[in-house]
């Protein structure tokens, strides 16, 4: 996939999501893109995964007010290796 200058992406794997808890949250590593960093956040409530984007100007100091858009795609890799595509 080639990504423009106005484009990024950043990837996170789960390792064993069925024993990804109910309330546990893992953090991505940091990837700096405009001078600011981004962060993504998985989190599992009540049985559902969640996907939450952060920015920053330093790696101490999340922007609250912030606005972006962008595509979620989601791959589910059996133990058999085979994929699932979803979004």
């Amino acid at each position: 996939m080639s990504l423009s200058e106005r484009d990024f992406s950043m990837e996170y794997t789960i390792k064993n999501a069925s024993e990804f808890s109910d309330g546990e949250i893992q953090w991505s590593g940091e990837r700096v893109w405009r001078n600011l960093v981004w962060k993504l956040k998985i989190s599992k409530s009540d049985g559902f995964l969640g996907v939450s984007l952060y920015c920053s100007r330093t790696s101490n100091t999340w922007i609250k007010d912030c606005q972006i858009s962008g595509v979620v795609t989601c791959e589910i890799v059996s133990g058999n290796g085979k994929t699932h595509m979803g979004g």
